[in-house]
């Protein structure tokens, strides 16, 4: 359980319960500002150490992306070409034996 209530009394009902403490809200009833942006904050810190554990993640790279446009192809070649050390029409030709599947580029060689 995710809460920004520190009057709560732990409830024991979950396998893990965060608190995050913020202080009220500048507008009574408005909890987009403080507890909003800190439950956000919390649930970005959870979700990418998650995807780093799943192994979605080579150091600071996201390499388990979907390369479905050309933005996202051409991202897909700039890390295939970073992460691999090779040049980037060696990246593309990679991606596209595999498919546009980064992680099998990344494995390949």
């Amino acid at each position: 359980m995710l809460t920004c209530n520190a009057k709560r009394e732990p409830a024991g009902e979950f396998d893990l319960e965060i608190n995050l403490k913020t202080s009220p809200e500048i507008v009574t009833g408005s909890t987009r500002l403080k507890a909003g942006t800190a439950t956000k904050v919390a649930l970005n810190i959870i979700s990418t150490g998650a995807m780093a554990r799943l192994g979605r993640v080579r150091g600071n790279w996201m390499v388990d992306l979907q390369p479905t446009n050309k933005k996202l192809r051409e991202r897909a070649i700039g890390l295939v070409s970073k992460l691999a050390g090779c040049d980037r029409e060696s990246a593309r030709s990679r991606l596209e034996r595999s498919d546009w599947n980064l992680r099998e580029a990344l494995n390949e060689g």
